[in-house]
């Protein structure tokens, strides 16, 4: 359901506007079958998969199964995982101040009870809104953290960067496999 996030700004805003929670099956589930039926990739990125293992994980998702992906190195299992976070619906309503975002319609933490109790359906709520997804949430993450390095830390970094990664044949630099000796070497090697 499409919703203007923005302009509800508490539980019973939510409960008139129609919302309802979905469990995470359901939101790849509902969310896949739009891709399909509005014919978009389900997996867009992937190739050499569409005939044996994409049908397989997209019946796997429409039947509400658990998935666990098992394969060979560069399988595209890391991708296809990624590639399901894109199936997950863009925001969803927590209970402002929750440790664990309570969902305001089924809390769980003895902090939102209490609230839901105290206050009803005056309920204030924050909004979890995916960074642009998973990936890029980890990459922001990553660009704080080196932010707030120092010089020498930041050098010793790119340094490390650089030894482990590759770049692949569209220009993407991607991570090479590497076992720990390799990386302490090259963290106490001068450049």
């Amino acid at each position: 359901m499409e919703l203007k996030h923005t302009k509800i700004k508490n539980l019973g805003q939510l409960k008139a506007s129609g919302y309802s929670t979905k469990s995470i099956k359901d939101e790849l589930r509902d969310n896949l079958r739009e891709r399909l039926r509005t014919g978009q990739d389900s997996f867009e990125g992937v190739w050499g998969y569409e005939n044996s293992v994409i049908p397989e994980l997209e019946r796997a998702i429409l039947s509400r199964h658990n998935i666990n992906l098992l394969g060979l190195r560069g399988q595209a299992k890391t991708r296809l995982a990624r590639l399901m976070v894109e199936l997950l619906d863009e925001w969803i309503p927590v209970v402002e101040g929750s440790e664990i975002n309570d969902d305001p319609l089924q809390p769980m933490s003895r902090y939102a009870l209490e609230l839901l109790n105290e206050k009803g359906d005056e309920i204030n709520f924050d909004h979890y809104i995916a960074i642009g997804r998973l990936n890029k949430a980890l990459s922001q993450h990553a660009n704080e953290a080196y932010d707030l390095m120092s010089k020498q830390d930041k050098q010793i970094a790119q340094k490390i960067f650089k030894a482990l990664t590759t770049v692949d044949a569209s220009g993407r630099k991607i991570r090479k496999r590497t076992d720990n000796n390799r990386k302490t070497k090259t963290i106490h090697t001068r450049q």
